[in-house]
Formats: C-alpha cells, sequence, structure tokens
C-alpha cells in the first residue's frame, strides 16, 4: 500500500474493499479476543482484531492501531444507532489512540490543500488587501508542497504592508490518514460481522 493516499475513503470505498473478506475467530473468550478478517487467496487488505481489558489493537495488512478507553473496546466501538451504516468518529477516536503505525503515516498528516485554503481564508477574515493577498499567493502558498516545516516558516515570516501572518501556527492544517479513517471503517464493519454471527449462533 501507499503511504499515503490522496484521499480519504469513503464508506462506499470501504465496503468494496471488504466485499470478499470472511471472518475466522482465532480466540472469544469473554473480551480477549482474536479475529482475523480477509479476502480468499490473498493478504491484501487484510486485518486482525485483538482485544484485551481496556485495549484493542487494529493490526494488518493497512497498518496498527491500538486504542484504549473502556474494559471491553468493542462496547467502545459498537453503533446501536447507525441504523445499518458504519458510523465513525475520527476525532474522538483518534483521542484514544495509544499507538498508531508510522510505517503507513500514522493518523494524521500535514495537508498542502489544507494549508493553503487555511492561508487564504485567514488572511481574507483578518482584513488583507487584495494586493496582500496576491503576495501572499506568489511567496505564501507554493511552500505548502514543501512540506510542513516550510509551509508554516513561510506563512509567519510573512509580512507586507504592516500585514503579517505571524500568528498562522495556531491553525492546525492536518487531516486524518487514508490508513487511519479506513481502519475507523473496518472496526465497526468488524464488530458487526462479529455480532451478526453470535446473533445467529
Amino acid at each position: 500500500m501507499s503511504k499515503r493516499l490522496s484521499t480519504k475513503p469513503s464508506e462506499r470505498e470501504f465496503l468494496k474493499c471488504v466485499k470478499n473478506h470472511s471472518m475466522t475467530v482465532l480466540r472469544d473468550d469473554g473480551i480477549d479476543r482474536h479475529l482475523r478478517f480477509r479476502a480468499p487467496n490473498t493478504s491484501n487488505q487484510y486485518f486482525d482484531l485483538i482485544t484485551w481489558q481496556g485495549s484493542l489493537c487494529f493490526t494488518g495488512d493497512m497498518g496498527t492501531f491500538v486504542f484504549s478507553r473502556i474494559a471491553d473496546m468493542f462496547e467502545f466501538f459498537r453503533d446501536k444507532t447507525a441504523n445499518g451504516r458504519l458510523r465513525i468518529n475520527t476525532g474522538y477516536w483518534s483521542e484514544k489512540l495509544d499507538a498508531a503505525d508510522r510505517r503507513t503515516g500514522g493518523y494524521e498528516v500535514f495537508s498542502p490543500d489544507t494549508f493553503r485554503r487555511e492561508v487564504k481564508r485567514y488572511a481574507r477574515e483578518s482584513g488583507a488587501s487584495r494586493a496582500v493577498q496576491r503576495a501572499i499567493a506568489s511567496r505564501v502558498l507554493p511552500a505548502a508542497d514543501d512540506g510542513e516545516q516550510f509551509a508554516y516558516a513561510a506563512a509567519c515570516g510573512f509580512q507586507e504592508d504592516e500585514f503579517s501572518l505571524q500568528d498562522f501556527y495556531e491553525i492546525d492544517c492536518r487531516e486524518y490518514t487514508y490508513h487511519f479513517v479506513w481502519c475507523c471503517y473496518a472496526i465497526v464493519w468488524a464488530i458487526k460481522q462479529y455480532d451478526q454471527k453470535k446473533e445467529a449462533a
């Protein structure tokens, strides 16, 4: 898998990825579980869910993320009001991360598009003149593609006609990674598969 994909997966796109996945129960002892989800004859986008007291580990082809919040983490992620949808809460769930896989870009990454959008918004709402906004477009926005450090240095160092962006460092220009969003959908979907199998039994 690519280290970082340019867009976040939608629920529909995620479901296409796992349409042939089936569940194998490797351990199911109260809140101590080990479930594997994979398509036949391939390890592409396979994943395991492992739970123990107070923790849940998602690991596999899409990276590794460990969450901790309550004793039974299936109960934490289980959504009984979603009406069949895979409802996720990336913001709240990211706060419960104990570990995030650096190999797949972690759980959030600097977004050049968000940086450009936020710089324009900040300048406009701060009353920058059209001339200053043109200067920002030529001297600050191109730095977005040079990485987070250079982008923020260009923004915070900008000054033109007594207008500056020196406080722009307070603006968050990061977004959740493709793999983290995929992981969130996968956890909710996997718990649904587990619950349905339990109910059928």
